[in-house]
């Protein structure tokens, strides 16, 4: 099941009137380490593609909700294997971060449960996933713009989430 390339269904907000939400004050006026740029141009993008010729890539749904509807968010992975050989995509080897900081429960979440097979051995031109959903009250206090990102090596997939009032 070969995936011909799409634009991502998932736009980033060009001018946010809502404030970035940062672990504490002192961070607030940090810039944002986490900018988006295009594929290959920096570190973070919509998708990147890794050693063993995997793309990898974040979709976040829906990517603008209220704090009302912080429970019907959900994240998924997914991972692509543009190569010619099967390889084991190795999610365990990456790491979630939420507004440029490590986050644990992102990477318990989808550290743990059950797997389908090609986690394990994803044949070429085959895309495998993996969502968590009604994480949204966990990952977003308040009102604001969120980065989440996959993180290999120098390497970031990034979605942006905007919660409102």
């Amino acid at each position: 099941m070969a995936q011909a390339a799409a634009a991502d269904p998932l736009p980033t907000v060009a001018a946010d009137p809502l404030p970035t939400v940062a672990p504490d004050p002192a961070q607030a006026a940090a810039p944002d380490p986490l900018p988006t740029v295009a594929p290959g141009a920096g570190v973070a993008a919509p998708s990147f593609v890794d050693d063993a010729h995997v793309r990898w890539r974040l979709e976040a749904r829906p990517a603008r909700l209220s704090m009302r509807a912080r429970r019907s968010f959900r994240l998924r992975i997914f991972a692509t294997n543009e190569g010619e050989t099967t390889v084991n995509p190795e999610s365990g080897v990456g790491s979630y971060g939420l507004n440029g900081e490590p986050h644990l429960g992102l990477n318990l979440w989808f550290g743990n449960g059950t797997r389908v097979r090609e986690w394990m051995a994803l044949p070429p031109g085959r895309t495998v996933s993996d969502e968590r959903s009604e994480i949204g009250a966990d990952l977003f206090p308040a009102p604001g713009t969120y980065r989440i990102t996959y993180t290999r090596g120098s390497q970031s997939a990034l979605v942006r989430v905007v919660v409102t009032r």
